[in-house]
């Protein structure tokens, strides 16, 4: 993923060449437990189709808990 302008003509090979690694010039990233991340998938895809805003809000939350949980990053104040 592309997260910053392209450069002028110049650099731009080599900035395309490298595009596929993230800023650490890791080009994979671990996944959580696939049972876990399923759990999370089937509750969010549930309210979506119910079309209730709440409980797409709350699976939101917990696929965010699940992977910063996992990944080792603070989480951020929700504010609900």
């Amino acid at each position: 993923m592309l997260t910053d302008a392209p450069p002028r003509k110049a650099s731009r090979p080599g900035f395309l060449d490298s595009d596929l690694l993230d800023s650490d010039g890791m080009s994979t990233l671990d996944l959580p437990d696939g049972r876990a991340l399923s759990e999370v998938a089937k509750r969010l895809e549930s309210a979506m189709e119910s079309d209730t805003i709440r409980d797409v809000r709350s699976a939101c939350t917990e696929f965010l808990v699940t992977t910063s949980d996992f990944y080792r990053v603070p989480s951020c104040g929700a504010g609900y």
